[in-house]
């Protein structure tokens, strides 16, 4: 008797154990960084030039019909590092993106451009310019590959209102892009940053801001785009 409440006794903390480890492997645990997984290759005070390039435009179809032109170009904008955050020893991927990759790092310094189209740029260029060294980390982190979807996030798997990422290496670059959906009854809108960021310096190359607002009355398309001048 005794044996036998001792092989059920073990049995039972057999399948605990099997039971804890299996919950284990579904929680993600935060990504412990060593002192060489990440840093910053640029410098508080750096400054670079840029070509931008917005176009888009909106249109009115009630009574009075009109339409306007957002288009507008230099390559001559001149950006200005202003602050980089710190990197944690410890960090998900939550905390890296909203941290790390969405934190203001830049001032347009330009007084040419338009202040709404130097707030777009600023926002654009920020989350492209990143910490180096360990890019398998990041895409391990934010994933490679964006939810399927298409312009109806209620008939796929895009839900409103929620950001989504992407990041892959291609050759010495890193390609990182957002998307967001927004729920504008009975149409939906949509915004997205795409960025290629060099691999040893972590400053952004090349970097595209699109929104589009369709509406029952009118439409509105905006287009920026920004490459850095050698």
């Amino acid at each position: 008797m005794r044996r036998m409440l001792a092989i059920v006794i073990a049995a039972m903390v057999g399948i605990s154990i099997v039971t804890v480890v299996f919950i284990a492997q579904e929680i993600e645990p935060p990504f412990s960084l060593g002192a060489d997984a990440f840093s910053w290759c640029v410098e508080v005070g750096d400054e670079y030039t840029f070509s931008v390039n917005v176009t888009g435009g909106s249109t009115n179809w009630m009574a009075n019909p009109e339409s306007i032109s957002f288009d507008w170009y230099s390559d001559n904008i001149t950006i200005k590092i202003l602050e980089l955050p710190s990197i944690p020893t410890i960090v998900d991927n939550n905390s890296f993106l909203t941290s790390i990759v969405s934190s203001c790092k830049v001032l347009c310094i330009s007084t040419t451009i338009p202040d709404n189209y130097s707030t777009l740029l600023t926002t654009l260029l920020s989350y492209f310019i990143l910490p180096v060294v360990d890019w398998e980390l990041i895409v391990e982190m934010i994933g490679d590959e964006l939810p399927v979807g298409g312009a109806c996030p209620m008939n796929n798997e895009w839900s409103f209102d929620v950001d989504y990422y992407a990041g892959f290496i291609d050759n010495t670059l890193f390609s990182l892009t957002k998307i967001r959906f927004i729920n504008l009854f009975p149409n939906t809108g949509s915004k997205s940053w795409w960025g290629l960021v060099n691999m040893t310096t972590g400053f952004v190359q090349e970097a595209i801001y699109r929104e589009s607002y369709p509406f029952c009355t009118g439409s509105s398309e905006l287009s920026l785009r920004a490459t850095l001048m050698d």
